[in-house]
């Protein structure tokens, strides 16, 4: 439940930095950007999970990222 509500937070920072006015981010535009994000916020839980108090064995290590392009045909929702 804890990594879940981490990665809505990441979404809604990402999201709010995309839309910050003269900023000039931008959403992720490639699969290697997105992985990119991945990993990103993958790096940032261990950490955050490692200075916890949490009761449970932390989850972590280096992120394990396998970039698989979707099928030519995909049709995006």
């Amino acid at each position: 439940m804890t990594y879940l509500g981490l990665f809505q937070r990441f979404a809604e920072f990402f999201t709010e930095v995309c839309e910050t006015p003269g900023w000039q981010f931008r959403k992720p535009a490639s699969l290697r950007e997105q992985g990119a994000f991945m990993d990103l916020e993958f790096r940032a839980m261990d950490v955050l999970f490692r200075s916890s108090d949490y009761p449970a064995p932390y989850i972590g290590g280096l992120p394990q990222i396998h970039l698989i392009a979707p099928p030519a045909n995909t049709v995006r929702l």
